[in-house]
């Protein structure tokens, strides 16, 4: 914004056209340093989606495992957690070397 004033002042001594050069080219350089802001944010925003959405499969994890071990018999709840721990952890790993 500084500049810009500075560039309206500057203006009154130039010509029209090189004054609006002048100033677009002010408003040039802030658009895209804004831009690149914004796509710094965006990267870091979606990074942080992926990770809450990662959690939220993880104790989803959790409440499927005891969904089913409420409804199996209890000797055979070991069985069923393992299953359900050996699920989520090659299922992590498949996602590392295929995601």
């Amino acid at each position: 914004c500084m500049s810009l004033l500075n560039a309206t002042r500057h203006a009154a001594s130039v010509s029209p056209r090189a004054s609006f050069r002048l100033v677009m080219g002010d408003i040039g350089a802030e658009f895209a340093a804004f831009k690149s802001d914004m796509q710094k944010k965006d990267q870091a925003l979606d990074a942080f989606y992926l990770l809450v959405c990662g959690t939220f499969v993880f104790f989803m994890q959790c409440g499927f495992a005891l969904l089913e071990a409420g409804t199996v018999r209890s000797k055979n709840t070991k069985n069923i957690l393992l299953k359900n721990l050996l699920d989520a952890c090659l299922g992590a790993i498949i996602w590392w070397a295929w995601g």
